[in-house]
Order: structure tokens, then sequence, then C-alpha cells
């Protein structure tokens, strides 16, 4: 495996990105650390950015035969390892939002396999996959709803770009829904991600990449995805001049607060396998 091209930014000027990725000889992934909506530090770092630490170094050690269901206990494990080192795992047993939690697409050069642990993303032979979670698609509703009406009712988008007051209606709920995180299969808002709790791995994706000689892995960061860095970056600011809100072309959780370089902390890995 090659990089043909790579970015990783954060979404705030001066501030540790939640995102990151890494190429060994045998893996390659973007790892996406879930914004923190608890008040979790350690060592001066977010819950999001220590679990893509956490799940960064563990790929390194990962056999290069692994399968799937090894490579999720591995990451898992690492994260919970960290809850046992910091005395934390009463604290992130009893408050879901407060786990280390992330995302990852992690690619397998032996096995020419993609895993979609969470909403990461995935490209090649011409398609994008995706991961979303229904309950993200639910609070995006809600969000555009409350900022519609602020809208209506007086507030500026200027206001609303300075203060994202769709976000802070949300809020609560977005702290609650981190207790659907690995939750039981009859859960309809349940989502697979890593945060050092048992997962059933049976629910993550796996996309066969066969013979493609090019493959990209993207955080979502990335509304869309496309072949190339500048063709996903140009699409990126289109819709963020039309919509800072994220309320319509991109609609979501958070908007582009001003100041910020985007909505969220964004990464893109362009690979000649």
């Amino acid at each position: 495996m090659q990089i043909i091209e790579s970015f990783n930014q954060e979404k705030r000027p001066g501030s540790l990105s939640e995102d990151g990725f890494i190429v060994t000889d045998d893996f390659a992934a973007v790892i996406d650390g879930s914004t923190s909506k608890g008040r979790l530090r350690l060592e001066g770092k977010t819950g999001g950015r220590m679990a893509m630490e956490i799940v960064r170094r563990a790929i390194r050690s990962l056999p290069s035969d692994c399968r799937k269901h090894e490579a999720a206990a591995r990451l898992r494990d690492a994260i919970s390892r960290t809850y046992e080192r910091y005395g934390l795992l009463a604290e992130a047993t009893a408050h879901a939002e407060n786990r280390l939690t992330c995302s990852c697409v992690l690619f397998s050069r032996q096995r020419k396999e993609a895993w979609l642990f969470g909403d990461c993303q995935c490209r090649f032979g011409g398609v994008t996959h995706t991961n979303p979670k229904l309950v993200d698609k639910l609070l995006t509703t809600v969000r555009k709803d409350a900022v519609t009406y602020l809208l209506t009712v007086g507030y500026t988008e200027e206001q609303l770009l300075k203060n994202d007051l769709g976000r802070a209606f949300i809020l609560d709920a977005l702290r609650d829904q981190c207790n659907f995180q690995n939750a039981p299969a009859d859960n309809p808002f349940r989502y697979t991600v890593i945060d050092g709790f048992p997962m059933d791995s049976d629910t993550v994706p796996t996309l066969s990449v066969g013979s493609a000689s090019e493959l990209v892995l993207a955080s979502d960061g990335y509304p869309l995805v496309f072949d190339t860095l500048a063709e996903t970056e140009t699409y990126l600011a289109d819709v963020l001049r039309l919509d800072p809100l994220c309320i319509r072309e991109n609609a979501g959780t958070k908007c582009l607060v001003e100041g910020n370089n985007s909505f969220d902390d964004r990464t893109y890995l362009r690979l000649a396998l």
C-alpha cells in the first residue's frame, strides 16, 4: 500500500483534532474520535482524542492475518485497559457520555476487506460506502427544525453561527444517545463503536475491496467523498458556503461555528493498493 494523498484538519484552529489515520504494512485506517459529550479529560485531552490515539497505537500491533472479530476484540481491549489504568471503569460504566469512544474504518491488505466500526466512510470502484446512525438522523431533524424556528422568530444566521442554539437544544439527547453505544441488537437506536465495552462485531459491515487499485478512507467530517482530495475538499467548501448552519445541503447535529475550519474534524486518506 502506498499513500497517494492524505489530509487531516481540526475543526477549531489551535485545537487537537480528534481524527487520525495510520498506514502499516498490513493495515490502513482512518479513526474518528467521537466529539466529547461529557467532561472527562485525560492528560489534557478529550475522550475522543484519547480513544483515537489508543486505537491508532493498537492497530500497529494487529497480527497481519487478523480477522475482523479479532481486530474488534483487540481494539476494544486497548481502550478497556486504559479505563483500568486510570481507575475509570466504574465512571465509564455508569456514565456512557464519558467513555473513550471512536469510530474507525480499518482496511486489511491481506484480506482485502474494509471494516466499518461506526460511521466512517470508504470509497472504491466509484462507490462510497457509509454506515450512518439512525439516532443521528433523528437528532439532525430536531436540530434543523429548532434552527429554522429560531430564524423565523428573529435570530440571525450570524447570531446562530456564534452560538449554535440548535445544538444546545439537542445536547441532552446527544449525551443520552451514548447509552445506545453497543446496545443489544433489539434496540432500534443501537450503533457500534469502539469504546472499551463489548461489541457485536457481526454488526460491523465488511466490504470486499477485491481487485480495486485505489481505496479512499475518510471520516464523516466530509459530507461526500470523491476519488480525489481536491474534489472532496471543493464539495465541502461549497456546502459550507451554501449552508453554514448545516440545516439544508449539509444538515447535521452541529454547524460551522464562527472562526472554525469546518463543522467537524476531517480526515482523508487515498491509497494505491
